[in-house]
């Protein structure tokens, strides 16, 4: 069994190595908060990768494969092949990706920007949503300007990150 660890669990890159320096049996998710300097480290840390949550590198904007806008479309496509690089580079075998946002466009990746434009979208489009308690974006990540996409908050606190099993 392996254990992994998404990178946006940890304030900064120091934290996030000084944590896998003393638990080398733990593997990393590198996720939306990484810059390409950030990978150039963890990979000569040699810290063991599970998977490459996209966009990795981070991006202003989260990919939107759901979108009819086709710049959209396109813009998504080439965040995703960004990722794919990376992870070819770092031997990762596996990409965690979220299909998109009934939303034509990108939303941006920093929550409170997300934030402000989703509420806009929805007063606009509030006949057409469904679940009104689903949340696109979880504002109480580690960071403020991190994403939990498509997260539904536990009824009894908040998530904290991603950590996974498997």
């Amino acid at each position: 069994m392996k254990i992994s660890v998404s990178s946006i669990a940890f304030k900064n890159l120091e934290e996030l190595l000084n944590f896998f320096d003393s638990h080398r049996e733990v593997y990393l998710e590198l996720s939306v908060n990484l810059s390409k300097h950030d990978t150039s480290k963890i990979k000569e840390k040699d810290i063991k990768i599970s998977s490459l949550h996209v966009p990795s590198p981070k991006e202003p904007f989260l990919p939107n494969f759901a979108s009819f806008d086709s710049a959209a479309l396109e813009k998504s496509l080439t965040i995703l092949m960004k990722s794919v690089e990376v992870a070819n580079e770092l031997d990762i075998n596996t990409l965690v990706i979220h299909p998109g946002y009934a939303f034509d466009g990108l939303l941006p990746t920093n929550s409170k920007e997300r934030d402000v434009l989703l509420a806009e979208w929805a007063e606009k489009e509030k006949d057409f949503i469904i679940y009104e308690s689903f949340s696109l974006t979880h504002s109480q990540s580690p960071k403020g300007d991190e994403i939990l996409a498509g997260s539904r908050p536990a009824s009894t606190g908040s998530s904290r990150g991603h950590a996974g099993v498997g």
